[in-house]
């Protein structure tokens, strides 16, 4: 990944659509000669709750890693500013800890890798943990989340801690 600095300025069209609408654009993009690249919203809400969790990206450099099947979101963020965003496409789990092993000793600057996402399960963080030259977190995006107090003695919304049926209420 290289900065946003090094090299010439690309012109970018940003959209946002509907999934279903991505494959016809794509087609009648590419016959138009132009590249299309699609990125998920949902990395850049990640980064979001990264910058809300963890208040000390703001004094380090590190890599953002969303762990998808099949695709790889990678951000490299600077002192909790975004410097560089790449995708890769992954065919296997050995590919995605060499993948994630490249980033780690290869990005100029970043002392750690942040990892989350759907396909990312206990397994699979310990073989991207073997494989990086990095210390590697998997990311906690609801790290200080609290509920509120209205919520959490709200009848209607807690489970008994017994299992048992809740009593009814009284008539």
């Amino acid at each position: 990944m290289k900065p946003a600095s090094a090299g010439p300025a690309e012109e970018v069209l940003a959209v946002s659509l509907r999934k279903e609408s991505v494959r016809s654009l794509t087609r009648a993009l590419t016959a138009l000669g132009l590249t299309v690249q699609i990125i998920d919203a949902d990395h850049f809400s990640a980064e979001t709750a990264l910058r809300i969790n963890y208040p000390d990206i703001f004094r380090r450099t590190l890599a953002l890693v969303g762990v998808k099947e099949n695709r790889l979101d990678v951000s490299v963020l600077r002192n909790g500013n975004l410097e560089g965003y790449s995708y890769r496409a992954p065919s296997s789990n050995q590919e995605i800890v060499e993948t994630i092993g490249a980033i780690s000793r290869e990005t100029p600057g970043i002392l750690s890798v942040m990892v989350y996402g759907p396909y990312l399960d206990t397994d699979l963080l310990q073989q991207i943990r073997r494989g990086s030259a990095l210390l590697v977190e998997a990311m906690n995006p609801l790290r200080h989340v609290a509920v509120a107090d209205s919520i959490r003695m709200a009848e209607h919304l807690t489970a008994p801690p017994t299992g048992l049926p809740r009593p009814s209420a009284p008539p």
